[in-house]
């Protein structure tokens, strides 16, 4: 009885001291800002809507804790901007589903805040959360609601280290129906994740 007790303090402790670690780090970004269009920015002529997707992967079962993207430096106005759409969903196929995999619906908005990073860039933060996911591949998209930049929608800047299928994007409000589509060879957008992996006992 006494080891049992010894053993349930332990864990009790362990699970109290758990802090948020790095789970996916593609934070590193390209100087020459390359980038992609992800945000909700209205539409033509002005604007743009479009999402874009990464492909991401789990050995362990994690809790998402923090989210994080980073974009060019170019539109002041970007630092007003404070909600996001979140869009996590199992990755099944080499593009997402037409008409299944929707990351464009309200019910996905999360608060979110903006910070320059020290360098130039913008960091788009979306904090406090608590998503379980257990290990596996999937596609996970971070789009703000924010105004027009200098060429339309926000760049969310291209990562260093590509890894896995390349980011893929969908865009609303264009010519014709929304559907996935990868126009971006070999690269990704950049992204870090942060939060808790999961002990089993």
């Amino acid at each position: 009885m006494r080891k049992l007790l010894l053993t349930i303090a332990i864990l009790a402790l362990t699970a109290g001291a758990a802090t948020a670690e790095v789970l996916w780090d593609q934070s590193a970004y390209d100087p020459n800002w390359s980038g992609f269009w992800n945000s909700e920015s209205g539409c033509a002529p002005f604007g743009g809507t479009v999402h874009q997707a990464n492909d991401i992967w789990f050995g362990d079962v994690v809790t998402i804790t923090s989210v994080t993207t980073f974009y060019t430096p170019f539109d002041f106005g970007f630092e007003q901007t404070t909600e996001a759409y979140l869009w996590i969903a199992p990755r099944t196929g080499n593009l997402p589903v037409d008409g299944v995999d929707e990351p464009h619906d309200p019910a996905l908005l999360v608060p979110v805040s903006v910070v320059h990073d020290g360098v130039g860039a913008y960091m788009l933060k979306a904090e406090g959360l608590s998503i379980p996911l257990q290990s596996g591949e999937y596609w996970i998209s971070l789009t703000p609601i924010a105004p027009s930049g200098p060429w339309g929608p926000e760049f969310n800047i291209t990562a260093l280290n590509p890894w896995g299928l390349e980011t893929v994007a969908i865009e609303y409000c264009g010519m014709f129906a929304p559907a996935w589509g990868d126009l971006n060879e070999n690269a990704d957008a950049s992204i870090l994740i942060e939060g808790i992996i999961d002990v089993v006992p």
